[in-house]
């Protein structure tokens, strides 16, 4: 495995090409994300949708925009086996939500956007920034410009929580790989806030920290 040694080496040579390189990867992404997006508006146009509708309150956006507006509490019966209840939804990124209509004139749905956009952007740049670290500069940024063309980050661009999730989940091992446990833990706590697969960044957490506890003690240990 690689040395302390090694890991400063990387972590001094991607610190010192960050910002240009981390921009450019950025750039990438969000030219990546405006391509989905056009091409989603031209399909609700097609359609007889609003793309601004489309990308803020379809399926779990309309749930999550209504714990923001008035709380949990909202069950729907379609069958007397099939119930569908607010609880199953993570509080984390309602609360976010909530936050910023209190704090600006926007509305639920714009907020929405704002959050999951924000935090895509967020998301990207700890991606980049793991994979520069442990590989280069190009690997981040091919890192970064894969995730933003996957078919299914199109929900990158919606009022959805995958964005929030990524964001926490990057830069908590991003701060397990710089030895950060404190910063590593709270993150990984609040991916575990914001979707149910949150838990597997806090189990990674762990591992990580059992991990490092047993080679401290192995090296702590007499010849």
């Amino acid at each position: 495995p690689p040395s302390a040694a090694t890991w400063t080496t990387s972590s001094s040579r991607a610190a010192r090409g960050l910002p240009s390189a981390a921009i450019t990867a950025l750039g990438l992404f969000a030219a990546a994300r405006l391509a989905g997006l056009l091409v989603l508006a031209g399909t609700a146009r097609a359609t007889g949708g609003h793309p601004v509708a489309l990308l803020a309150r379809s399926w779990d956006s309309n749930w999550y925009l209504g714990i923001a507006a008035h709380g949990y509490g909202r069950t729907l019966h379609f069958h007397p086996t099939v119930v569908h209840s607010d609880l199953a939804f993570f509080p984390l990124y309602p609360a976010l939500v909530r936050a910023v209509t209190t704090l600006t004139p926007l509305t639920g749905g714009s907020a929405g956007l704002l959050v999951s956009w924000t935090a895509a952007a967020a998301a990207a740049c700890g991606m980049y920034t793991i994979g520069a670290r442990l590989h280069g500069r190009a690997v981040g940024t091919t890192l970064v410009l894969l995730w933003g063309l996957l078919p299914h980050s199109v929900v990158l661009s919606m009022a959805y929580t995958e964005p929030v999730l990524t964001a926490f989940a990057a830069w908590s091992l991003y701060a397990v790989l710089d030895g950060r446990w404190l910063w590593a833990g709270s993150l990984a706590a609040l991916a575990g806030l914001s979707r149910p697969n949150g838990f597997a960044v806090a189990a990674a957490v762990l591992v990580a920290a059992a991990h490092e506890i047993w080679r401290s003690r192995g090296r702590a240990a007499p010849g």
